[in-house]
This record gives structure tokens, C-alpha cells and sequence, in this order.
């Protein structure tokens, strides 16, 4: 039996957390392939260079230091783009119609509505 299919199997929730950083991945210019035998992980760099960032098992410990891999990617990039989002809020955004969510750590939030019904956008 292959490791993924017996982290699919025996550890569930593993797996589920494993298939989140998948998706978190995407967004942070990386990706995590979930092989039969292992987890690899790569990383497109500003100059288009695809990297190697490591190759895990299936456990906790890999999750841990994927994610923590993706923290640091996130950190990078908001130090990058959240002054500029910031700026922007500032000079126009309208608290009652619009308004930019810089707290996450992956992405900016686009708040657009009155403070009774807001709808939330994802920008990557």
C-alpha cells in the first residue's frame, strides 16, 4: 500500500490538513504534490525559477514544516504588496460601501457592502 493511500486511509484528518496546504500553495506562487510515496514541494521564485523546496513523508512533521514553508512565502509576499494595499484603502476606500482586509497572512480581502450585509472577495 502506498503512504498516501494509507494517510487516506489511517489518518484522515492528516490527509485533509495535507489537501489544505495544497490549496494554500496556490496562491503563494509554490506547489505541494501529493505523490503516492512522499510530498514534494516546489516554489516558483520572482525570476520564474521553479525550486525544489523539499520532499516529506506523510505526518505531522511534514505538515508542520510545510506549513511553516508557506508562512514564510505569505510573510514575504505581504511585506511586498501590503503597503500598497494600505496606501489604496487609505486615499479611497469608503467604509460603508468598500473597504481592503489586510490581516490575513495569503491574501488581501475586498469588503464591499454596508457593516449589516458585507460579501468577502479573496484577492490573491
Amino acid at each position: 500500500m502506498s503512504a498516501k493511500v494509507n494517510c487516506m486511509e489511517y489518518d484522515k484528518a492528516l490527509f485533509d490538513q495535507l489537501r489544505k496546504l495544497v490549496k494554500r500553495a496556490e496562491k503563494l506562487d509554490a506547489a505541494v504534490v501529493l505523490t503516492q510515496d512522499n510530498i514534494e514541494v516546489y516554489h516558483c521564485k520572482e525570476d520564474g525559477e521553479v525550486v525544489v523546496e523539499g520532499i516529506y513523508t506523510y505526518s505531522f512533521d511534514s505538515w508542520h514544516a510545510i506549513n511553516t514553508f508557506l508562512d514564510s512565502i505569505a510573510n514575504q509576499l505581504k511585506k511586498k504588496w501590503a503597503p500598497q494595499f494600505a496606501k489604496l484603502s487609505a486615499s479611497t476606500a469608503d467604509g460603508d460601501v468598500w473597504g481592503l482586509d489586510l490581516t490575513g497572512s495569503d491574501c488581501v480581502v475586498l469588503e464591499i457592502g454596508n457593516k449589516h450585509c458585507v460579501s468577502r472577495y479573496e484577492l490573491p
